[in-house]
């Protein structure tokens, strides 16, 4: 995010402790948008105005530099993580259980069907764009 002039700044170093701006409203919020992304396991869609802090490239699987560069190959970091966010998403995402966790299941469930009928599209669409080559 501090690479990236399209944040907004959450805070600045140089006013306040850390801890001020840690607890403060703006890293609150970037928390709780990236714990509804991570619940999700990633299967959510962008849209502008939906997220507050988070961009694109946080929420879109396989963009995020943090996800996909720090801790490769760290397998025993990644298989922790795994099991706990499984233990959390089979309490926080599901199909019974408050109007929210019944939306993540929702939303999950829309993403799913969305790219799964999008990629078994992906070749009717790349058999008709080659028949229309050869009919041209």
């Amino acid at each position: 995010m501090l690479l990236n002039p399209e944040y907004k700044p959450l805070g600045n170093a140089l006013e306040g402790t850390f801890q001020s701006h840690w607890k403060g409203p703006k890293f609150s919020k970037m928390r709780e948008e990236m714990r509804e992304v991570m619940l999700r396991g990633g299967r959510m869609f962008y849209r502008e105005g939906r997220f507050e802090t988070l961009k694109r490239q946080c929420v879109e699987p396989s963009l995020c530099g943090l996800k996909n560069m720090f801790f490769r190959g760290d397998e025993a970091f990644y298989g922790e993580l795994r099991a706990e966010m499984d233990k959390l998403r089979r309490k926080e995402v599901r199909w019974i259980g408050t109007p929210r966790q019944m939306a993540r299941a929702a939303e999950v469930f829309a993403f799913r069907a969305y790219h799964g009928v999008k990629a078994r599209l992906r070749p009717l669409r790349q058999r008709l764009a080659r028949l229309r080559k050869t009919r041209a």
